[in-house]
């Protein structure tokens, strides 16, 4: 049990530092990069098994959580979600069914601030882009909640 709540500190500091990259790539340009999103989820999940020794059912428990997330985001809004669909399956390989939190909280914190979107843009966004959610920022702001939440909850 103690290995994996390292492992689950471990995946939430990594995924927590990915999406602070993806926050900052989504203010500037809108975009967030498919690539590196996937060299680093391999990454954690070699380094889970290697260094962690995670067990095989835990590795493939989180690659489906996170692969379900990712799909269902991706079904739910095809358009323009290709980067938010890898951030959600991420938060889902690293957290496992954990990730749903962040999300709840990334997405209420989105549409409750939906005037600061064209705000929220750098001076290389095109017009046509800055209605949309730089939702790599509300996801990173709702790891970074849930993470003090639980801090809140688990360490009095």
């Amino acid at each position: 049990m103690r290995t994996e709540f390292v492992l689950l500190e471990f995946n939430t500091a990594a995924v927590l530092c990915i999406l602070a990259v993806c926050a900052v790539t989504d203010i500037l340009y809108r975009r967030v990069s498919e690539t590196s999103l996937v060299v680093f989820t391999i990454g954690m999940l070699v380094i889970d098994g290697a260094v962690f020794h995670a067990s095989w059912w835990l590795m493939i428990s989180m690659l489906l959580c996170g692969v379900s997330l990712g799909a269902l985001w991706w079904m739910v809004d095809r358009d323009h979600a290709l980067g938010d669909a890898e951030m959600v399956g991420v938060m889902g390989m690293g957290l496992g069914p954990l990730a749903l939190v962040p999300v709840l909280l990334a997405l209420v914190a989105a549409l409750a601030s939906r005037p600061l979107w064209p705000v929220l843009a750098g001076p290389q966004v095109q017009s046509e882009e800055r209605r949309l959610a730089p939702l790599g920022v509300y996801f990173f702001l709702g790891l970074a909640l849930t993470v003090l939440l639980f801090l809140a909850v688990l360490r009095p």
